[in-house]
């Protein structure tokens, strides 16, 4: 083979490794970026007093932290509920555990404009229960939540709703991955 056509075998070979390296995992794995995030979510549902309507809700918390912190440093959760029988009649709706005395973790009034049907109400924000955070991942986890949705209605003044339905467990921390992370 002529010294060009070794040099444009040569050429092709490193523009080969090169794309590889480029868009593989590299020799040390996958690479991560950012922060260390996992999260929880449960759901729940009732059916109604009038016997065939129902009430949904559902409840999500996310946790963020540095790598290799021990503990959370930001933590958000967010709380909804749907229901087409009780969407004009909510007065509060309240989150509490199912412990004896029951504890009161959050409070929601109806938005003065309403959502669109079949929504009562929908709310997101940092976590703010009177609970430590891993005490209350503990809680969603062990489907110890309740939503009470108080009701102007007289065959439904109340409708409680156990959030037992596991949706989502991140148990470990986990991080970006891809090609994202530069």
């Amino acid at each position: 083979m002529s010294e060009a056509g070794n040099r444009k075998v040569r050429n092709e070979i490193g523009l080969m490794m090169l794309i590889l390296l480029s868009t593989s995992c590299g020799i040390t794995g996958v690479k991560q970026c950012g922060p260390e995030m996992r999260d929880a979510g449960v759901l729940g549902q009732v059916v109604l007093a009038d016997g065939t309507s129902t009430a949904n809700a559902g409840l999500g918390m996310s946790e963020v932290r540095d790598p290799g912190r021990p503990e959370t440093e930001v933590a958000t959760y967010d709380i909804y509920a749907q229901s087409d029988f009780v969407r004009d009649h909510m007065t509060r709706a309240e989150l509490r555990d199912t412990q004896t005395p029951s504890r009161l973790l959050g409070s929601y009034t109806p938005p003065t404009v309403l959502p669109l049907p079949p929504n009562l109400f929908a709310f997101g924000g940092p976590y703010d229960w009177p609970v430590p955070v891993e005490d209350g991942r503990t809680l969603i986890l062990s489907g110890q939540l309740v939503l009470e949705i108080q009701t102007d209605l007289p065959s439904q003044p109340l409708v409680r709703i156990p959030l037992t339905g596991l949706q989502r467990n991140d148990t470990t921390w986990f991080r970006e991955t891809g090609e994202s992370c530069g």
